[in-house]
């Protein structure tokens, strides 16, 4: 959800950023203002869902996932959500990483860039095009949407189209377009 918190950071202080970088992130609009209307919307829903969540997210404050289940069938949607292109052991180790808890607050929280703030630093999108929790229709109309707001300063778009959410297994093509961003 670091989309959520760079663009909010963008609006507050655009003076302290030189470049914003979206990885597969949400990048709300003033058409789908949070990450509740992202992941509603008709391109939303093409994501995948986790079979299974652990207690009330409402009781809990967090969506809590079992990353670590013995379930074959969860594992496969825990790993067809997130890095469908990984082999299963690259994908086992990166769940060994994974955090169980998701802070439910930023969910409904609107997070929407501001022209004459964050629509004034320049920005880049890494599209993963088989990323399947930030579908990638969203992440074209996220694009479309921000680039509508901004004209003069839109996106530059780095497409890797068979990378899940994570991005590509070997990370060298992502820091390679991480490198050339200008400073």
């Amino acid at each position: 959800m670091g989309g959520l918190s760079v663009s909010r950071v963008g609006n507050a202080v655009p003076e302290l950023l030189d470049h914003i970088c979206y990885m597969a992130a949400f990048c709300p609009s003033r058409a789908l203002p949070s990450l509740n209307d992202c992941a509603a919307s008709p391109e939303g829903q093409q994501a995948v869902v986790p079979l299974r969540m652990v207690g009330d997210p409402e009781k809990l404050g967090v969506l809590r996932l079992n990353w670590r289940t013995s379930d074959r069938q969860e594992l496969a949607v825990l790993k067809e959500m997130i890095c469908a292109d990984y082999t299963d052991a690259e994908f086992l180790r990166v769940l060994e990483g994974m955090q169980t808890d998701e802070s439910m607050t930023a969910y409904g929280d609107r997070a929407v860039g501001r022209a004459g703030t964050w629509g004034r630093i320049p920005r880049t999108y890494l599209r993963f095009g088989r990323d399947r929790t930030v579908a990638t229709a969203l992440q074209d109309r996220m694009i479309a949407e921000a680039d509508a707001l901004t004209p003069h300063n839109r996106f530059t778009v780095h497409d890797f189209p068979a990378s899940g959410h994570l991005g590509p297994a070997d990370p060298v093509p992502v820091a390679d377009a991480l490198h050339r961003l200008p400073v």
